[in-house]
């Protein structure tokens, strides 16, 4: 969505806030940067319980 893609913008409740990003091409990586923040911790969090 960010990028671009067409989604649809009903189901996505508040994210689809996101949506208005796309005009801002400069906007996407900050705009994204708690998205992929999240995701990290949640792949560090998967790890760890996987090596106990």
């Amino acid at each position: 969505m960010l990028k671009g893609e067409n989604h649809n913008l009903d189901i996505l409740g508040d994210a689809a806030i996101f949506d208005n990003v796309k005009r801002f091409p400069m906007r996407v990586k900050c705009a994204s940067l708690a998205w992929r923040t999240l995701e990290r911790i949640i792949d560090e969090r998967e790890q760890k319980k996987a090596g106990e």
